[in-house]
């Protein structure tokens, strides 16, 4: 009675197609339901990334978007496939800006466009990685030793313990960002704004000193730094961190 209920009164009309539509759709649905049970509310600031993860929305219009936005993309992922999903996630992974790749993934309206379409904004990001670690303002641990009389060893050490920032892509061996050598940048200062992004991926670190943001006025941290101001450059790295962690 179901099946004939779910295809309609016409006789010898087929009844599966349907039931399978209507219980794809049914899936769908208990999945976008379980995710919106996921989401509970987390405080603003919070820089851990245990738990569950979510925003206290704003009040008004604004607030009203960004719900809209959230319902609309769960109910995107919701539609993807388990196999699909984990691809997916795999492949952003591997990004230096994760949550920018899965926005390219979304703005595919076609979805069997979806796949070559994320894998060339993968490759065009890995290219750029891979240009960047090119420049000659990428040093490598023999350079940067000898740019501060230290043994290579030191320089790794310093690393690990998240003194220096140290990039890597395809096996090319780490690469540090020359200004962190500059005289009114080494040692302290730069150490105390990588101290508070220590939470955060070399790359998500490396895009903080080379944006401009509003807690430097406008400049790169870089730019700010080489002014004197490395305490408004670290209360500015505190935010970005936890912006980036969902927190903010």
């Amino acid at each position: 009675m179901k099946a004939q209920t779910l295809a309609g009164p016409q006789s010898g009309t087929r009844s599966k197609p349907r039931v399978k539509t209507v219980a794809k759709r049914s899936a769908v649905n208990k999945r976008k339901s379980r995710v919106l049970k996921q989401v509970v509310q987390r405080t603003a600031g919070s820089s851990s990334r245990k738990g569950p993860h979510t925003y206290t929305l704003p009040r008004g219009p604004r607030g009203a978007v960004i719900r809209l936005a959230i319902e609309g993309v769960i109910g995107r992922v919701a539609a993807v496939p388990e196999r699909e999903v984990t691809r997916i996630l795999a492949a952003a992974e591997r990004a230096a800006v994760p949550e920018a790749r899965i926005l390219d993934w979304l703005r595919v309206e076609d979805r069997d466009r979806a796949e070559p379409a994320l894998e060339t904004a993968f490759r065009r990001g890995d290219e750029r990685k891979a240009a960047l670690l090119r420049e000659p303002t990428m040093l490598t641990g023999e350079a940067a030793a000898a740019r501060l009389g230290v043994s290579r060893e030191t320089i790794n050490k310093r690393a690990q313990q998240g003194r220096l920032l140290a990039l890597e892509f395809a096996k090319r061996g780490k690469r540090y960002p020359d200004w962190q050598f500059e005289d009114r940048l080494v040692g302290p200062p730069v150490e105390s704004v990588l101290a508070a992004l220590a939470s955060l991926e070399p790359w998500e670190r490396y895009r903080f000193f080379t944006r401009r943001l509003p807690g430097t006025k406008g400049r790169t941290p870089i730019e700010a730094m080489r002014q004197g101001e490395i305490e408004a450059v670290r209360r500015a790295a505190e935010t970005w961190a936890a912006s980036e962690q969902g927190g903010g």
